[in-house]
């Protein structure tokens, strides 16, 4: 804490003194604090850790923490697996989406390594009961959506805000804005009822490695359920579809 209070009392120095001080070398200090300073605000081990910043540095600092979901640009099989030699198809779905992300989406926050796969397989899993509403956070399996988190679209739009379960019941709280406009459908894994089970078919592709049959998609179009998985939305493994990759 001592070491907090120390690097504010710099910072409101170099407030004072910008008049004297080269402005680019300014703030490039001011930011470097500012990044040193981010596991305390996030931990709360700080409750007011820049009393002087002012309401644009304010916006920036949220900007930085926001948490995004797009659609790859790229679009696979069913096999997703056979693009790396990852240990399993989401080890690879999460190494695509890292680069997918520094190719195609440099401009949003965070280091292409924290977009992970918004999949779910034997390996990474949502929910066992609808929604998480029997075990709630306890039913996640490497899960990548945090509780009461907003997530947006990459054009800044506000797509959902989880609850404490970790997801979103879509069928009494539909997407304000749809997961992503550049695709008609990408690959989920989902149960066909769109409540963020795994499904039980299972239509993942054989858990996204070879000799899948069907895979579930999500409808790009829609706000409701339908956008994790409805009836006769699956399909062949063989053919190819975008997926959605999110910061973790």
């Amino acid at each position: 804490m001592e070491d907090v209070l120390l690097m504010n009392t710099q910072l409101s120095f170099l407030n004072r003194k910008s008049g004297s001080v080269h402005m680019p070398r300014l703030r490039r200090i001011r930011s470097a604090m500012r990044i040193l300073l981010f596991p305390l605000i996030l931990t709360g081990a700080c409750s007011d850790p820049f009393p002087d910043m002012n309401g644009l540095d304010a916006v920036l600092l949220s900007n930085a923490l926001r948490k995004y979901i797009f659609a790859t640009k790229s679009t696979y099989t069913g096999d997703l697996q056979s693009t790396s030699n990852a240990a399993n198809g989401i080890a690879a779905a999460d190494a695509l989406c890292a680069a997918e992300k520094g190719v195609n989406y440099p401009a949003l926050p965070g280091a292409s390594n924290e977009y992970k796969a918004l999949l779910v397989s034997d390996h990474r899993r949502a929910c066992t009961s609808a929604n998480c509403t029997s075990g709630g956070t306890s039913e996640h399996l490497d899960w990548v959506l945090f509780p009461q988190t907003e997530y947006y679209n990459p054009g800044d739009q506000l797509i959902f805000t989880t609850n404490a379960n970790g997801v979103s019941d879509l069928s009494t709280n539909p997407l304000s804005a749809t997961m992503t406009g550049d695709v008609s459908f990408y690959w989920t894994g989902f149960e066909d009822a769109g409540n963020w089970t795994t499904s039980t078919v299972p239509d993942t592709c054989n858990n996204w490695a070879s000799g899948g049959t069907n895979g579930m998609r999500g409808d790009a179009t829609s706000t409701g359920p339908a956008a994790l998985g409805a009836f006769a939305q699956d399909t062949g493994c063989g053919t190819s579809n975008a997926f959605l990759c999110v910061r973790r």
